[in-house]
């Protein structure tokens, strides 16, 4: 399915008449955060265009971020710039990274939060902001003069996102570095390095797992789940299958297993939270 997929996916670069920027943040759209963020690269760039992935990441949850960046980023047409601020060490010193991951780029606190992109076989290219290099690019006139130790989405990310949609490279910002290729965050079998555990809680109630279960295989294998202080044991191929106020085992979109209930709430159902553990039978 992926290879049909990217045969007929991608867009003509020459089709495109203005670069995309894709935001994802746990800022909320209660605050004026988003928005600022938007007006600073649209000072660098008003030629572009905004997306939204999510704005409504767990306040802090860098693992929620990273799944939900790599469950859409795929789908979009090459050479968007993805620009992630889920950033609970903003402030400190912890580096800034940008990514490129042909046909993409993305920038990003160093938190892990590009864990779920970098798992995957790819050749990348790493840049690495440390905070010399804001200082520098502060004096340059690049970067605001006063950077604030609360607001780097604003100060930092939204100018070299717009910048680097402007065709800037990120060499300009940071330096090339190497690292070692982070571990599968999904569980993929009982001797999986990554524990089985609940990633993200969508809109409807659904129980996205980090279980990833492959298309080829049978994922009848897993015999049962339990979350807290319940188990479920019932698989179904269709929301429609469920029955009515009983949670079941079903596959995503994406190859993950969720845990649903039919027309309600799984989450309400079985008390689940993001990074709740779950036991896997098989």
């Amino acid at each position: 399915m992926t290879a049909q997929l990217d045969s007929h996916r991608r867009t003509p670069p020459s089709s495109l008449s203005k670069p995309i920027i894709a935001l994802l943040t746990d800022f909320g759209l209660g605050d004026h955060y988003v928005a600022t963020m938007k007006g600073m690269i649209l000072r660098q760039n008003a030629d572009v265009h905004l997306v939204d992935i999510s704005h409504d990441v767990h306040p802090q949850c860098v693992r929620e971020a990273g799944y939900l960046l790599w469950a859409s980023y795929r789908y979009f047409p090459d050479r968007t710039i993805f620009g992630c601020v889920v950033d609970p060490g903003v402030g400190s010193d912890r580096n800034i990274v940008i990514v490129e991951r042909a046909p993409f780029v993305f920038v990003a606190p160093d938190n892990g939060l590009l864990d779920f992109v970098l798992s995957e076989p790819s050749d990348v290219r790493i840049y690495q902001i440390g905070n010399d290099d804001v200082r520098r690019l502060a004096t340059a006139g690049v970067l605001a003069e006063n950077v604030s130790s609360t607001f780097h989405g604003r100060d930092i990310f939204a100018p070299l996102i717009g910048l680097l949609s402007r065709g800037e490279k990120p060499d300009r910002f940071g330096r090339a570095c190497e690292r070692p290729k982070p571990p599968t965050p999904f569980f993929e079998g009982l001797s999986s390095q990554s524990h089985a555990h609940v990633l993200h809680i969508d809109r409807f109630g659904n129980i996205v797992t980090n279980i990833r279960v492959s298309s080829s295989s049978d994922d009848r294998v897993i015999k049962a789940l339990r979350i807290g202080e319940r188990s479920v044991e019932k698989w179904v191929s269709c929301y429609a299958d469920a029955p009515e106020e009983t949670p079941v085992m079903i596959k995503g979109s994406n190859d993950l297993v969720e845990l649903v209930v039919r027309q309600s709430s799984a989450a309400r159902l079985l008390s689940a939270q993001v990074e709740m553990s779950i036991e896997v039978f098989r």
